[in-house]
Formats: structure tokens, sequence, C-alpha cells
């Protein structure tokens, strides 16, 4: 026995349980955690599959053999856009999208400069959005964010250990147990 490293006492032990019958290995409790104090109940699962149910979907002939249960939105919710304009001109068109004015920028040595003006207006819309639709909670955390940028921009940053590379760190003041964003 002392080849595996199990002492006598064991032995005699699972001897014993054995024959009052009792189970000699412990049953594995592996993912049947019941403490998790953040875990969504079932109610709340079952309401986000309802809500996310509502959408159209639609498998894909591309996926099936993969994962037959996979859904994509249909291409009749993109259709209306392709039928006026290509690809290439919608792009144009998106990279061209303004939310400021750039001739009321500030210049570089003003005070009231900002790096973030060609968005702020679409920032503060978002905050102001946040605000109206959050439940106040006390367990709120400022943590950093990455948003995803490839481009070049002088706030760009490069962070090697993280899932998202390269892009814009912004600070998010957030709930903590549902991840709910206050403010950016």
């Amino acid at each position: 026995m002392k080849l595996h490293d199990v002492s006598q006492s064991k032995v005699d032990h699972i001897v014993e349980q054995a024959k009052e019958g009792l189970p000699t290995v412990k049953a594995s409790v592996r993912g049947k955690h019941s403490n998790r104090a953040n875990r969504l109940s079932e109610s709340r699962k079952e309401l986000v599959r309802e809500h996310t149910g509502l959408y159209p979907a639609e498998s894909s002939h591309y996926s099936r053999h993969d994962n037959p249960n996979r859904k994509y939105l249909p291409a009749t919710l993109t259709q209306p856009v392709a039928d006026v304009m290509s690809h290439s001109r919608f792009m144009k068109l998106l990279g061209n999208l303004h939310v400021a004015d750039n001739s009321r920028a500030p210049g570089r040595q003003d005070p009231d400069f900002d790096k973030l003006y060609k968005i702020r207006p679409l920032l503060t819309f978002m905050n102001d959005k946040f605000a109206c639709s959050a439940v106040q909670s006390s367990s709120q955390t400022i943590d950093e964010s990455m948003i995803l940028f490839k481009g070049r921009s002088s706030i760009r940053q490069y962070m090697l250990m993280k899932p998202i590379k390269r892009g814009y760190k912004v600070w998010v003041r957030c709930d903590s147990r549902t991840g709910f964003v206050y403010q950016l």
C-alpha cells in the first residue's frame, strides 16, 4: 500500500464505510456552488431569453453543421440600406458623420481645449440617457475600460496585457454587481 502512498488506516476507514453502507468517496461538488451572490435568478434569465426572442432571427446554412441553434438577424433588416447605396458609399458617409461643429473647436492653447471635442455631444447624450435609466445602488465602482480603435490618434493607447490591446482608455463609473454604466 505504501506504493500508492495510501496508509493502512485509510484502507481500514474505507472498509468500515463500505460495511456500514456509507459512501466511501465524497461526491464531487465541482460547478455546484450555491454561494454566488451575483448569480442571476432563473426568473431574470427567463426575462432576458424572452426579450432576445422578440428579435427576428434566422439560421445560416454556413453554421448549421457546427451549431444548429445559432441564429442571426435577417438580411431584411439591412436590405433597405443596401438597396439605396453601396457598402463603400455607406462607409464613406459613416466616416464623415460629425456630431460637433469643427469650426467652433477650441485651439490647443485654449483652457477649454478638449481632445474629445468631436464626440463630446455624443458622450453627453449617452451620460444623460444612462442617468435617466439608472437605478442607483450602493455597489458602484470606477474602473478603466478600453474602446477598440486601430486608427491614428494622440489619445490611443497600447496595453499588451489587455484583451483589447489598442484603443481609447476611458474611466467608467458602473455598478459592480450588474455592470450597468452610470457615467463615461
